[in-house]
C-alpha cells in the first residue's frame, strides 16, 4: 500500500505544457480564467482540461497525460461513490482513453488505469480508501466552488452587456461546465 499520497486539482490556463494551476491559486479569479477562455480564438471542448493531479509515495500517478475535460474528470466521483455505497468494483473515465479501475479491498482501495488499446496508463497502486476519497471529494469540491465562480463572473459580464462574439464564447465556457457537459455527452460511466 501506499505510504503517502496527495491529491491536487489543477486546471490547465495558459500556452505553454506547464500552465497548470490548482483550484487553490484560482479560487477567487474567475475573472482571469474567463479571460483566458475568452482569448482564445476557437474556444472548444478540448480548452477545457482540468483534473485530479496525483501523488503516489512523492511519484506523479496521474498528471498532465491522464486528465481531459471537465466532464470526464468528475467520473472519478461517480465511481468512488459507487464504492462507498459497497460496490467491489467501479469505472471512471477521466480521459479520452482512460479505464480507470477502482476496486475496493476491505478499507483500502485498488486504482489501475489500463489504456483501452491495452498499455498501463496508470500502473496499479493501493490507498486507504476513506483518505483517498477525502482528498478526492475535498478538491472535488473546491473545483465546484470555482465553477459557481466562473458562473457568476458570466452573470456579471452579461449584466454590464457584452458584444454577440462574447456572447457566443460565454455560452461555450457554461456548455462546457460539469454539470452542463456531462448532460450533452456520451457518458460511459
Amino acid at each position: 500500500m501506499a505510504q503517502s499520497f496527495k491529491v491536487d486539482f489543477k486546471i490547465f490556463a495558459g500556452n505553454e505544457d506547464d500552465d497548470w494551476f490548482s483550484v487553490d491559486q484560482l479560487l477567487g479569479e474567475s475573472k482571469y480564467l474567463v479571460d483566458y477562455y475568452l482569448s482564445i480564438e476557437n474556444l472548444h471542448c478540448c480548452n477545457f482540461q482540468g483534473g485530479f493531479f496525483i501523488d503516489i509515495d512523492g511519484k506523479p500517478w496521474s498528471d498532465e497525460g491522464t486528465v481531459d475535460e471537465f466532464w470526464m474528470t468528475v467520473t472519478w466521483v461517480g465511481a468512488l461513490k459507487e464504492i462507498w455505497d459497497g460496490k467491489e468494483i467501479a469505472k471512471a473515465y477521466p480521459w479520452e482513453e482512460s479505464n480507470l479501475t477502482l476496486k475496493r479491498i476491505g478499507d483500502e482501495l485498488e486504482l489501475e488505469d489500463v489504456h483501452l488499446s491495452g498499455p498501463i496508463a496508470m500502473p496499479k497502486v493501493r490507498v486507504p480508501l476513506f483518505e483517498f476519497a477525502g482528498q478526492i471529494f475535498r478538491e472535488n469540491k473546491k473545483f465546484f466552488t470555482l465553477v459557481a465562480e466562473i458562473e457568476n463572473e458570466i452573470k456579471m459580464r452579461r449584466a454590464q452587456g457584452v458584444s454577440e462574439e462574447i456572447e457566443e464564447k460565454l455560452k461555450e465556457i457554461e456548455r462546457n461546465l460539469p454539470t452542463r457537459a456531462k448532460k450533452r455527452s456520451k457518458f460511459r460511466g
